[in-house]
């Protein structure tokens, strides 16, 4: 049961957070063979105090848009 964390920016539609877990879930599916309907997610909102990142680090511009994702895997999975 891989558990999934999704950090974002404020201002983001909720069709907009949906749709982010939804790719995410597919692409665990697809890639790390997860059954269906394996899917445990928290997505959180932050302010842009609460979510400092570099935006210009190794030289790769982040946006606003930037989002972080911290996948939990059980031991075991290859």
């Amino acid at each position: 049961m891989p558990f999934v964390r999704i950090d974002l920016l404020k201002g983001k539609s909720e069709q907009y957070r949906a749709q982010v877990g939804d790719i995410l879930y597919q692409t665990l599916v697809d890639v790390l063979n997860v059954p269906e309907h394996d899917r445990f997610q928290v997505i959180t909102e932050h302010t842009k105090a609460s979510l400092p990142f570099d935006r210009e680090y190794l030289g790769i511009h982040r946006s606003d848009d930037c989002i972080f994702f911290q996948i939990t895997l059980n031991s075991g999975r290859s």
